[in-house]
């Protein structure tokens, strides 16, 4: 995943979640855990993609 695919997700995440909870999908208590989720999987994801697993 490309550092501007990144990005792009954050910033879709970040405009997505107050709609989530104006439309009642999230309420305003789960929405920072549902971010911090995804940025925790982005961030794993991107740290695994560059890490090497040779010993």
């Amino acid at each position: 995943m490309t550092e501007a695919t990144r990005a792009w997700i954050y910033r879709i995440l970040t405009a997505a979640v107050p709609l989530l909870i104006v439309y009642g999908v999230l309420d305003d208590q789960a929405a920072p855990l549902w971010v911090a989720l995804a940025a925790a999987a982005l961030g794993t994801g991107t740290a695994s993609a560059y890490t090497s697993t040779k010993a």
